[in-house]
């Protein structure tokens, strides 16, 4: 109760988070975030990305994480930001998962299990979301491929047919030239 929600996405070259989805965050405050830079100190989830572990800030205003985004968070009304990594199966950082709060507050054990489950389940969200994607591409692709070699082939038996074709005229002009001469083959 009295949580907001964020999930943060890793870019493909591995140095920035964007925007997964924080419906309730301030839109002022996502787009402040969206593309951060992850590093060490980097608030809570640039830091939870760059050391692919949980990060606990149980007060924003006071943590060395927060210095340069204090007058955002404040603005935001945050108070506490725990961010838990969460990986793809190839070891590689996809994003955050992190809860806020409105006012300093430490995590009990069950609220690290529920950080866990939700980063949990947000990996397997963008994995199958990024499979889908690849399967799309991929079958584009096969399509692609399907309808150039079938072009080719028909051009192919177009070419076959206009040789064929020029064969035939080819042999009746012949025919046509022999003609005169069959008399004298009788």
């Amino acid at each position: 109760p009295g949580c907001l929600c964020s999930i943060l996405l890793l870019d493909t070259e591995g140095r920035h988070l964007q925007q997964g989805a924080a419906p309730s965050l301030p839109d002022f405050y996502n787009r402040a975030i969206d593309g951060i830079a992850i590093g060490d100190g980097v608030g809570s989830c640039g830091t939870a990305a760059y050391r692919k572990e949980r990060i606990i800030v149980a007060d924003i205003q006071q943590h060395p994480y927060w210095q340069p985004y204090r007058e955002l968070a404040a603005q935001a009304g945050l108070g506490a930001c725990w961010s838990q990594p969460f990986t793809g199966r190839n070891g590689r950082v996809l994003g955050t998962f992190a809860i806020y709060h409105q006012a300093p507050t430490t995590p009990t054990a069950a609220e690290i299990s529920l950080i866990e489950d939700y980063a949990s389940l947000a990996c397997l969200a963008v994995e199958r979301q990024r499979t889908e994607h690849a399967l799309q591409q991929s079958q584009e692709q096969y399509r692609l491929i399907a309808e150039n070699s079938v072009e080719q082939k028909i051009r192919a038996l177009q070419r076959e047919k206009s040789s064929l074709a020029a064969a035939v005229i080819q042999e009746k002009s012949v025919a046509e030239e022999d003609r005169p001469l069959k008399h004298l083959c009788r």
